[in-house]
């Protein structure tokens, strides 16, 4: 495709771009569709190789999709928080104010393509990215109360969010998932993630004990802040740098690489189970100018497991929390409303539970 000059030009001009818009023609009527039209548009509208792409729809919604190698949530999100806290309006309009720093830019111009010889291949690429969107299952789900009552029990909010989503798989699967929740370790040069592991026998203690009635309320509290402080000390110990995923994922490279014989543990029931629950909190609040009424209100991103869930959320002041949860239609055993369900009952019930009810 290259070896025309005028693709190789178009090409240069986006490439070197700072960030793709896309103005998309449809206008998403709840935070279901919204976060649905975002991610994936209707197939031809993205640019996915593009660090950024910021998308806004005609009834004034936006939303933005991210490249995840060149740069981790934090980052974006900062930025998409600046924008949503300085952003003006002026009966409606945007007020024509001009700054020193400002530029002007050229006109916009349609992009040429030489496209002789790709139609097939172009209609194929287009027929496979419609069929996985159409296989996308996605919501989202608002919790009935926040951050704010979960810290008066004493408790780390993102901790107790873990283990909601723990009952809630268990209580859809009678199983417990091999979970991934990501932790930031950018207070280190070059930082970039680590791996927080919210199972443990005391998580899997609790969520076995919450619908029995042969255990009482006070154990099944016990139980329940045992593996809440188990999934903080792992937390607090990644954000440090002392986790163990990405160290093991380095031995399994280098070892490859090396052409070394790959040792036992990585051939163990432990290290080749994927994970079926894949989950994150988004980063919030970074300055002072955050504001509740223009703040962001909520991220995702797809199932990195074809019968897994994809469970992202975002605490939004002292009283919400959106829970963005994906999975793929073509898998029977999963759905995404079902999931969110679930999770709105582990909190009722986790609630009702710390309180005594």
């Amino acid at each position: 495709m290259l070896e025309s000059e005028q693709n190789a030009e178009s090409l240069e001009i986006i490439e070197t771009a700072i960030t793709v818009i896309s103005l998309d023609t449809v206008s998403p009527q709840d935070l279901s569709e919204q976060a649905k039209l975002v991610m994936m548009g209707d197939g031809t509208n993205r640019w996915y190789d593009k660090s950024m792409t910021i998308v806004v729809f005609p009834n004034g919604k936006a939303g933005a999709t991210v490249e995840h190698s060149y740069m981790d949530a934090t980052i974006f999100s900062r930025a998409w928080e600046y924008v949503l806290s300085h952003e003006q309006y002026k009966n409606g309009q945007v007020p024509a104010e001009q700054c020193a720093w400002w530029r002007k830019l050229a006109p916009p111009k349609q992009l040429q393509w030489n496209l002789n010889g790709f139609t097939p291949a172009l209609e194929g690429a287009k027929t496979h990215i419609q069929k996985t969107i159409q296989d996308i299952d996605l919501v989202v789900v608002g919790s009935d109360y926040g951050k704010g009552w979960i810290k008066q029990q004493r408790v780390s909010p993102d901790s107790f969010l873990q283990m909601a989503l723990q009952l809630a798989y268990y209580r859809l699967h009678e199983e417990t998932p091999k979970t991934y929740e990501s932790a930031t370790t950018r207070m280190f040069a070059l930082g970039r993630t680590e791996t927080i592991r919210s199972v443990s026998d005391h998580s899997v203690k609790w969520v076995k004990s919450m619908d029995r009635d042969d255990v009482s309320p006070e154990d099944k509290v016990s139980l329940l802040k045992k593996a809440i402080q188990y999934q903080t000390d792992y937390k607090v110990a990644a954000v440090n740098g002392r986790g163990v995923d990405r160290h093991l994922l380095g031995l399994y490279l280098a070892a490859q690489d090396m052409g070394h014989p790959l040792p036992q543990f990585f051939n163990t029931k432990a290290w080749m189970m994927t994970d079926k629950l894949s989950t994150s909190q988004a980063p919030a609040k970074f300055t002072q100018e955050w504001k509740l009424q223009t703040c962001t209100v909520g991220y995702g991103f797809g199932p990195s497991h074809m019968e897994g869930y994809s469970v992202s959320y975002m605490v939004i002041g002292e009283d919400l929390v959106n829970f963005h949860i994906c999975t793929r239609k073509h898998c029977t055993a999963t759905m995404s409303e079902k999931m969110g369900a679930a999770i709105k009952q582990a909190m009722t019930d986790m609630k009702a539970l710390m309180e005594g009810k």
